[in-house]
């Protein structure tokens, strides 16, 4: 017999790194619009940065930072809720969201 699978659910490791990497670096998390196959198929139409470095950053978990507000807008977009840039939230807010997530089934 099988083990039953287990109904938690936890936040993808590479969410918490690409976190970690943004807070670490004091840094920006940048999105750039992008005609490329992996950034329409993973970026929802564009590619992340980190703004100082340059460095490229993984798209869904970019997303996920972005779409579930673990990164703030800094209000740099040309239209209101554009923004070209995301600072991180507090790691205190982080795990906070980190245990509703997984707390959530």
């Amino acid at each position: 017999m099988t083990k039953p699978k287990s109904k938690t659910r936890k936040l993808h490791k590479n969410v918490a790194v690409a976190f970690a990497r943004i807070a670490a670096a004091r840094d920006a998390l940048c999105r750039q619009i992008s005609a490329t196959d992996d950034a329409i198929k993973a970026g929802g139409g564009y590619v992340y940065f980190l703004r100082n470095s340059g460095k490229e950053m993984p798209p869904v978990s970019s997303r996920f930072l972005i779409d579930n507000g673990l990164v703030e807008e800094e209000q740099d977009g040309l239209f209101e809720g554009c923004s070209q840039s995301f600072r991180p939230v507090s790691f205190d807010r982080f795990h906070e969201f980190k245990s509703q997530y997984e707390a959530s089934a």
